[in-house]
């Protein structure tokens, strides 16, 4: 089990109020090929790191005393051992550095251990810059590993992990947890299905994320893992924490502390008793949350990555007893450091208008909510979650402007008893101003999700390209800009050949799944100018304009050898033709496509035709080639 799942999930912390809501890699076991070597070593890392990293340097330390030597693969797999131990130990840098002692001597993308060790490496990283090249290698290095076997699973879970987009990183680790089940891998399966539900955790489906994190936490009582055990109970705090039920989090969090204190492993402790602090500062138990957030900073000891986060959760339990002048220092001292940014920002602003309010200091109170109010809707901006997400943000600015009338109405009432007028009027306005800014933000997120309706209208829901009746539309708009252009368009049509045998052999998700990648390709394979559609079924239409028909082919045949070359290949039909010299009916120029892409099929499949060229047309300007097809489809 990775402890860069702390590392990550730590970034957002004060700002969104979650611990952790990204996943881990499961990795431990999940390996690419765990040799005899190190195979109980690395399940020895899931029970006790610190003492399975006692064991992995005796064993390197060994063939410095003159012991017997071990091949170099051996060697490498036992570096890879150690990266795993120093990673689950937050070790990072010493990560690294055992990932790239082994990758000297497993330096070829066939030795068994490569992919491992390039895995390691990546996961180490703290520049993100040294990440791309990473993937690119591991991406390489895949294509030496056997179908279905451990280590396409695993390296095809890594690269989901890796993804930098959410879909990607979804789409990746949901083929490996399939491709585990079938294989019957029970460990490689567990392991994998508690990355997953990170990713369903940072999507909102904590209900499915807590089933997954179930059959994890089975697998590792069954196998006697207590750092795994742990991991799980933490995991589990943090679901009940973006459910925001905190009371329940509580003896979740005190299993991950017993359990890792157990095993000696303080630091993972350590942020299991942070993530009690949040909890009882949520539930306003502010004594309880200022003795674990003690614990947890004794349990850090020298250790700078959490102390932003203690300091944010003391200004808010010093606000709490009403120590005023102490949550305000406190927050001061968060944001006048370098990890504000890092941290979002937003909750140390609140936290001091509150603080300042309490001691009269309304002007800057207000100054302070006011760059709250700008902090939050800047992060808001910044998000890049779809329907849900945006559903979330809304209610979330909802609960600000509550939170934001509450501070206004204690502000007017101190500023009525102290008779300052100047300073009322400035409150009002102030109040007014902010209220009109969250207003804005409203109306613009409302705005935003009317947009994203619209796309969802014109963009086929499987392949995320253009449905039929958008790209009919913007056909018919570029057929009549190169009619009047005189300027040639051509238009093909592709089937996909023996989908049905596909559907009724393999499944209709691996149907789906083709489909989706040959949308890929046609995407990759066209300009920016070009229109690509699911125009039906298994058939697609693509849209040239400025392209004469012997160019189109060529395009079409560029997209046929990209088909032809993935690990599944993929081998379609296609129909060109070409748009007569002003002629505006797209639905013509569609039906001698089709009748070519008959005619293609009637010659033996997987080839093109291009259908006979039309006589000249008249500039006929009033007619509507894309209501007409609308029409007739």
């Amino acid at each position: 089990m990775r402890s860069a799942f702390l590392r990550i999930s730590f970034q957002g912390f004060v700002g969104a109020g979650l611990l952790g809501l990204c996943a881990a890699p499961a990795h431990a076991l999940c390996s690419a090929g765990s040799a005899p070597i190190v195979a109980d070593l690395q399940r020895q890392v899931l029970d006790d790191p610190a003492k399975a990293l006692k064991q992995i340097d005796k064993r390197l330390g060994q063939q410095e005393l003159g012991q017997p030597k071990l091949g170099r693969i051996d060697r490498a797999w036992l570096y890879a051992a150690q990266a795993l131990a120093y990673s689950t130990l937050e070790m990072n840098a010493e990560e690294v550095r055992a990932a790239q002692a082994g990758l000297r001597l497993a330096p070829s993308p066939k030795d068994a251990p490569h992919l491992e060790l390039l895995a390691q490496s990546a996961f180490g990283q703290a520049d993100p810059a040294a990440l791309a090249p990473l993937r690119q290698r591991i991406a390489a290095a895949r294509r030496f590993v056997q179908p279905n076997s451990v280590a396409d699973i695993c390296s095809r879970a890594t690269v989901g992990y890796l993804s930098e987009e959410p879909a990607e990183a979804l789409r990746e680790m949901s083929a490996a947890y399939r491709m585990a089940m079938q294989q019957g891998l029970e460990a490689q399966r567990a392991e994998i299905a508690i990355d997953l539900a990170g990713l369903l955790m940072q999507a909102g489906d904590y209900d499915q994320a807590q089933e997954l994190i179930d059959e994890g936490g089975r697998w590792a009582d069954s196998n006697g893992l207590t750092f795994q055990r742990a991991s799980i109970a933490f995991r589990t705090g943090m679901i009940l924490t973006g459910k925001k039920d905190y009371a329940a989090t509580i003896p979740y969090f005190d299993r991950a502390y017993r359990l890792s204190r157990s095993i000696g492993n303080d630091h993972f402790a350590a942020f299991a008793a942070m993530s009690n602090c949040q909890s009882y500062v949520s539930l306003d138990r502010f004594e309880e949350a200022r003795r674990a957030c003690d614990d947890a900073e004794r349990l850090f000891g020298d250790e700078k990555m959490a102390l932003p986060r203690l300091v944010a959760f003391r200004s808010r339990i010093a606000l709490g007893l009403k120590h005023y002048d102490e949550a305000a220092a406190l927050a001061s001292q968060l944001l006048d450091g370098p990890a504000t940014r890092s941290m979002g920002g937003t909750t140390p602003y609140l936290t001091r208008a509150k603080a300042y309010a309490g001691l009269g200091r309304y002007e800057e109170a207000y100054a302070d909510m006011r760059e709250f109010s700008e902090r939050f809707r800047k992060e808001t901006e910044a998000s890049k979650t779809r329907e849900t997400a945006s559903l979330r943000t809304q209610v979330e600015i909802d609960r600000q402007v509550d939170r934001n009338r509450t501070l206004s109405r204690e502000l007017a009432f101190q500023s009525e008893r102290a008779r300052y007028e100047r300073r009322q009027v400035g409150l009002i306005a102030g109040a007014a101003a902010t209220l009109l800014i969250l207003l804005g933000l409203f109306l613009w997120h409302s705005r935003r999700h009317q947009r994203a309706l619209e796309r969802l209208a014109s963009t086929d829901g499987l392949t995320g390209i253009a449905n039929r009746r958008n790209a009919t539309e913007r056909g018919a708009e570029a057929l009549a800009r190169a009619a009047d252009a005189r300027a040639p368009v051509s238009v093909a049509l592709l089937d996909i050949d023996h989908f049905k045998q596909i559907n009724d052999v393999e499944g209709h998700a691996s149907g789906d799944e083709a489909l989706k990648t040959l949308a890929a390709i046609l995407k990759s394979g066209t300009r920016q100018s070009d229109i690509v559609g699911r125009w039906g079924g298994e058939e697609f239409a693509i849209i040239l304009p400025g392209i004469a028909p012997g160019e189109a082919v060529e395009v079409v045949a560029r997209i046929r050898a990209a088909a032809a070359a993935l690990e599944r290949p993929l081998r379609f039909s296609a129909g060109v033709a070409a748009a007569a010299p002003g002629e505006r009916s797209l639905e013509s120029i569609v039906a001698r496509a089709d009748a070519a892409l008959y005619a293609a099929k009637a010659n033996g499949r997987n080839c093109s035709v291009i259908a006979d060229a039309p006589a000249p047309q008249a500039d006929r300007r009033g007619q509507d080639g894309a209501s007409s097809l609308e029409a007739a489809a």
